[in-house]
Parts: C-alpha cells; structure tokens; sequence
C-alpha cells in the first residue's frame, strides 16, 4: 500500500495544466484515501484564490476528511492568486518559500497550518 506522500508525488506530476477545482478535488480524494495517516490534523483548511476568488476547503477531523464548502467556518485560510494556490499543491512552490515571497498569506492559526506543512511538503 503506497503513502500519501508517495500518492501526493503521483497526483503532482499529473498537476501540469490540471484546473483548480480539479486539482484541490484529486487532493480532497488523496486525503480521502489517506485519512488514517493524517488522522493527527484537526482542522479546516481553506485555500481562497486572490484573483479569481474561487475557494476550496478541506476539514481534517480524525481521519475523516470532508469539503464542506466555502461558507463553513475555516482555522485558517492561505490566501493566494489561483496560480499560486495551484503551485502550493502541486509542489511547485514550498510553502514557507511561498510565506516568504508574500506569494501566501495566512489568515487563523499558524499551528494548523504547521501541523499541516509536513503532509503538504510530501515529508510525511
């Protein structure tokens, strides 16, 4: 059985022209299939494009994984033009690079967003 980093890898070669509902929902089903492994996160997540103000959020809550939508209440949203919300997930762009570039912004808890960064750098 393969990990979600090793599934993450995969879904990020096919990323190159994907569209961003399509790639933030590949990523919900890879969260799906890996709930047990990021069953320590309990959170919403939200990522919120700048420029189109096109939205996808994600709760982790013990291993089950949901989208609730835009309008339920999020710990933190990254705030990000749609091309850079689409690098993030795609590995194309770190997200502490991203945070230092101003490319990212943060809105709610850093500590949700921490504990998030190692499964979103493919490290766990």
């Amino acid at each position: 059985m393969s990990t979600f980093a090793q599934d993450l890898s995969v879904l990020r070669q096919k990323a190159d022209g994907m569209a961003f509902e399509d790639l933030f929902s590949a990523f919900a089903d890879l969260c799906r299939e890996h709930g047990e492994e990021l069953s320590p996160l309990n959170a919403t997540y939200r990522v919120k494009a700048t420029d189109t103000g096109r939205c996808f959020t994600l709760r982790l809550e013990g291993g089950k994984v949901s989208v609730p939508g835009e309008q339920a209440p999020a710990d933190v949203t990254l705030l990000a033009t749609e091309s850079n919300g689409v690098a993030l997930i795609a590995g194309r762009l770190s997200p502490a690079l991203a945070l230092l570039t101003r490319k990212l912004k943060v809105q709610g808890s850093m500590a949700a967003l921490t504990a998030f960064a190692p499964y979103l750098e493919g490290k766990k």
